[in-house]
């Protein structure tokens, strides 16, 4: 049976963007490379390195963990001087600035080069047929999105019943799990509280 993701390099993904900047503007944006970790993760530690809150970071979508990707962030008052910034799976480099900052959806698509392993001649065959030809494949919010219950959440989020969101998430044990219990302790259970949390992404 053939096998992907064994490795962060076997799944490799790239923003494409039509996002322009120029000099001037609040907002520094940079490209982020990152290798293993998830968008948000790499994120807070970025927010720790800087001394900027999470909120002042953008970005127009979640990029695989268990993978390399490179996607465009904006950092409110951010500066150019965090180009070339490396810490173990994270680097940086400058873009320029802009008055706004990079929201979800602010993108065209995503490349993605893959390696598939463990396969047979005849699968490596009909591999070779289809080269330099374009194939339509679904797009698929997995797991990595919104755990197991991924499309069941989104719905919830959609018709706004944040209780109903969060009780599903919460049937998942991790980090970001961990992150909303927190917010509905120090909110007295009021699961709008975990709001910004879901819709800016940051699941």
């Amino acid at each position: 049976m053939y096998l992907i993701k064994q490795l962060p390099e076997d799944f490799v993904v790239k923003e494409i963007s039509n996002i322009k900047t120029d000099v001037n503007g609040q907002y520094a944006y940079f490209i982020l490379k990152k290798t293993n970790i998830t968008t948000v993760g790499a994120l807070e530690i970025l927010s720790k390195k800087f001394g900027i809150p999470l909120k002042n970071f953008g970005f127009a979508g979640n990029k695989d963990k268990n993978a390399i990707t490179e996607q465009k962030i904006s950092m409110f008052r951010g500066s150019k001087n965090f180009e070339n910034f490396e810490f173990n799976n994270i680097e940086l480099k400058y873009l320029g600035n802009k008055k706004e900052h990079v929201s979800l959806g602010d993108l065209e698509g995503n490349e993605f080069v893959i390696t598939i392993r463990n396969l047979k001649t005849g699968e490596i065959n009909k591999i070779k047929i289809l080269q330099n030809k374009k194939i339509k494949i679904p797009n698929l919010y997995g797991p990595q999105r919104f755990s197991k219950n991924n499309s069941l959440v989104g719905k919830a989020i959609i018709k706004k019943d944040f209780k109903k969101a969060v009780e599903l998430i919460l049937e998942n044990n991790g980090k970001i799990e961990d992150k909303i219990k927190e917010i509905l302790w120090k909110n007295k259970n009021k699961f709008y509280a975990a709001e910004e949390l879901l819709c800016d992404g940051y699941y």
